[in-house]
């Protein structure tokens, strides 16, 4: 979801950073959770 209010913004990084039993990455473009998830071993 994109979010372009700095209010917003950091409430949903808080809510992110709170995330503990799976990470929560927060990206500007698709390509970069791409890169996480194949880094991971995710997709291939």
């Amino acid at each position: 979801r994109s979010v372009n209010h700095d209010k917003k913004m950091a409430r949903v990084k808080s809510i992110a950073d709170s995330f503990t039993i799976c990470p929560m990455l927060l990206v500007q473009e698709s390509k970069e959770a791409v890169i996480h998830a194949r880094e991971k071993g995710w997709i291939i």
